[in-house]
């Protein structure tokens, strides 16, 4: 899924079909009329309407039997005013063209898309992984990884719930006839860990001398009310039930510095009673 579908049949078509080439895109170009059944075959990156030249293919992109994909549409620049156009797709480039900002959003949109009907794209929780464009989104958020991170956390998602050891994950993910030791799994895991549990989300849990197991995050609890545990654990004390949790720790602070001043008093003032003993012993 690495084409780009470029739809229009007027020199904005052209022109932007070449200046994405130039970016490095796969990108083929068709009339409104080839583009519907293109557009039907799924397989694109993204697609880029001539909105003036191209309003059937907008049409086509509401219908059911049509596969979801980013689009960004180019309006010319004296049709801002009175074209209702470009509500219909994502986001919009206004001709003439700048190279760099075509460029940008087109990166934006494909970067933040997650293809939800795809079935290249595996849903865990709140996770999403695209293992057909090496994409991984957590709360439909873009996240960055390297492939052999990428490799792993694919593995441990598609066998959610299940501990592996980490010479297990070595043998499966790096290969039998990988010479590095089980460190290389412990790093690779909190790399990916600090990039996919935001938000609160934990989706790799440690299994204490195993291994790792991956499990679905579940969701984020709300936050109890300020001080309602320790008042729990007072109402639970025998014989403080109707007694303030807090008024308790100062009432035992209090009885503590009283016990200390008292023991400091009675060791600062026997050396001093001795002292006065033994002068009068010897007048």
């Amino acid at each position: 899924m690495h084409t780009v579908l470029v739809v229009g049949e007027s020199e904005r078509a052209w022109e932007t079909a070449n200046l994405l080439s130039d970016a490095g895109y796969e990108v083929q170009l068709l009339s409104a009329a080839d583009a519907l059944s293109r557009l039907a075959d799924g397989a694109l990156l993204a697609l880029v309407v001539d909105l003036p030249t191209a309003a059937d293919v907008i049409e086509q992109m509401a219908s059911p039997e049509t596969n979801r994909v980013p689009s960004l549409g180019i309006l010319p620049q004296e049709m801002l005013d009175s074209g209702g156009l470009a509500q219909e797709v994502d986001d919009f480039a206004v001709y003439p063209l700048r190279p760099h900002e075509l460029k940008a959003r087109l990166r934006r949109l494909i970067e933040g898309h997650v293809p939800i009907e795809s079935p290249d794209v595996l849903w865990q929780g709140a996770l999403a992984i695209d293992t057909a464009g090496y994409r991984v989104f957590v709360d439909n958020t873009l996240v960055e990884l390297k492939f052999k991170e990428h490799e792993l956390l694919r593995f441990l998602a598609t066998h959610p719930d299940r501990v592996y050891t980490r010479q297990a994950l070595l043998d499966k993910v790096w290969g039998y006839d990988y010479l590095g030791g089980a460190r290389t799994v412990d790093v690779h895991i909190r790399r990916i860990r600090s990039k996919i549990e935001i938000g609160g989300h934990t989706f790799i849990e440690t299994v204490r001398s195993v291994g790792y197991r991956f499990r679905p995050s579940a969701p984020i609890p709300s936050p109890r009310p300020l001080g309602s545990a320790h008042r729990e654990i007072a109402e639970q004390e025998d014989g403080h039930a109707n007694v303030p949790h807090q008024r308790r720790w100062i009432q035992r602070a209090h009885r503590f510095h009283r016990t200390r001043h008292a023991d400091d008093t009675r060791s600062r003032w026997k050396p001093r009673a001795r002292e006065e003993g033994f002068r009068h012993d010897h007048e």
